[in-house]
């Protein structure tokens, strides 16, 4: 296939994920990697996480108490937010609207917001919240601006979490859950190095791509990242 003839199909293929798992599913027992896969296993990435942030003060104690930014908002981003959303409709007991207000989406276009209804796909419409920030507004701006403590990346855009938008996060929460789930490695928001390294160890990492242990000095610290690869939860046939 061409660049050329991969560029058409993504175009042509954005979205219809949705619209196709939503036509079979209560037909046929069917699974979509990317909405379903990538899901489980970033909500069992913070679900993990919660057993370090329960312990600090002013840390996450349950779901509800975190508040998400989704760098990305296809069918990966949007398909974990959705999950996120229903796990904490189930925990606490609100709404599926009172869930959602706890989880935002950035595209490209910026933020996803009431401002934008007019131009936003069906699969975003859900998470378009009222916000004083702008939808333009930087990474790290919107972070500080919506006191975001867990920032997850579907966005396969190298490097997207700078050191800026790293220490956003760092300053909002004394364990902030950084996700950059996009791989391959090249694609990765940013390496387990950068972030472990930028926190000074304090937050918590996951990865879509597999990195090696990073060590920092004063004092002498090992970390092994945890990889939260939808492969891990693929679905297998007998």
């Amino acid at each position: 296939m061409t660049s050329k003839s991969q560029y058409l199909f993504r175009k042509l293929s954005l979205g219809t994920a949705f619209v196709l798992l939503e036509k079979y599913r209560h037909r046929f027992c069917c699974f979509n990697d990317d909405i379903q896969g990538t899901a489980a296993m970033a909500l069992a990435a913070v679900y993990s996480s919660l057993r370090l942030t329960k312990l600090l003060p002013g840390g996450a104690k349950k779901l509800f108490d975190h508040v998400y930014l989704f760098f990305g908002a296809g069918e990966a981003g949007t398909g974990i937010a959705q999950l996120i959303a229903s796990a904490i409709e189930a925990d606490e007991g609100v709404s599926a609207e009172e869930a959602r207000r706890r989880i935002w989406l950035v595209d490209s276009r910026g933020l996803v917001c009431k401002a934008r209804t007019d131009s936003l796909a069906p699969h975003k419409l859900p998470f378009a919240h009222e916000t004083n920030v702008k939808f333009e507004d930087s990474l790290a701006d919107t972070i500080t601006a919506l006191k975001v403590t867990v920032l997850i990346g579907a966005s396969a855009q190298a490097q997207a979490f700078t050191r800026q938008v790293v220490d956003a996060m760092s300053a909002n929460a004394p364990r902030p859950v950084i996700c950059a789930l996009s791989n391959p490695t090249e694609k990765s928001e940013c390496t387990s190095e950068q972030a472990i390294s930028w926190t000074n160890g304090k937050c918590i990492f996951a990865s879509g791509s597999p990195y090696a242990k990073v060590k920092l000095s004063n004092p002498d610290r090992e970390f092994t990242t945890s990889q939260a690869n939808n492969a891990y939860i693929f679905v297998r046939f007998f």
